[in-house]
């Protein structure tokens, strides 16, 4: 936990990477034998030695770090089922929690793991290339459907920064689940409309009239004027804003 607190001051994580800090926080995450908050510690510091440097990126992808962050995101989905969908008109008021339930938790391991995976791998090619190779994507989307409702958010913003990538794409377009068959654009239009239940939101005949927000009102909005935010109207608890892409290639090779 002290390494956490300060792990992001300026200039350490060029000491800690020569440190050869990245290979031990990895030795850690990888330890199975080790309780889940302890790797989720190291995935959590990895992913501040990774964020925005690109050296520490390419040692974590040439130790093998993106197929161990994969390979766990693949035991956890293994672990779980799709959630029920709710229908509007289902839900009492306060039933459902950001968290997917009132009993539904969220594992800091998992959310610890994806945020690794996003200042790793995103912005950086090589590491995105790595990424495709083991099957990274069809681990994302398959979380994605699969995970606590607080966590789509988190999930569904680092399948677009990855998307900003031409070559990802196809393989996104391509998926479609092991367990139910949707695909990626389908699981997209469930999770958005599992939204609007939670938000209150209707759609007067089905249309979507406030495309610039389109998880607020549909009420007298005309389709030639943009409605201003207020705020952050998807709801999500990160505010929706996409992290920073890091420098791409460099660090070495692959």
């Amino acid at each position: 936990m002290l390494l956490l607190s300060f792990v992001g001051l300026p200039g350490l994580q060029d000491e800690l990477g020569q440190l050869d800090a990245v290979r031990i926080m990895l030795g850690r995450f990888t330890d199975l034998n080790s309780s889940d908050a302890l790797r989720a510690d190291a995935a959590c510091i990895l992913s501040r030695l990774c964020q925005n440097h690109v050296q520490n990126q390419a040692t974590l992808r040439q130790s093998g770090g993106i197929v161990a962050l994969v390979d766990q995101m693949e035991m956890y989905c293994r672990s779980r089922q799709p959630a029920k969908r709710t229908k509007k008109g289902e839900l009492a008021p306060g039933s459902f929690g950001m968290s997917g339930g009132a009993t539904e938790k969220l594992s800091p391991l998992m959310v610890g793991v994806v945020d690794c995976l996003w200042n790793a791998a995103v912005g950086n090619s090589r590491s995105e290339a790595r990424l495709l190779t083991v099957g990274g994507m069809d681990a994302l989307l398959n979380m994605l459907e699969v995970c606590p409702v607080l966590m789509r958010h988190q999930l569904a913003g680092i399948i677009a920064d990855l998307c900003e990538n031409r070559r990802i794409v196809p393989y996104v377009r391509a998926w479609r689940s092991d367990r139910t068959m949707v695909t990626a654009v389908e699981l997209f239009c469930h999770h958005f409309e599992d939204e609007e239940v939670r938000l209150n939101v209707s759609r007067p005949d089905g249309v979507i009239l406030n495309l610039w927000s389109p998880l607020r009102s549909h009420e007298g909005v005309s389709l030639s004027q943009p409605t201003a935010p207020l705020g952050d109207g998807s709801g999500s608890v990160g505010g929706g804003t996409s992290r920073p892409n890091t420098a791409g290639g460099g660090g070495g090779g692959k």
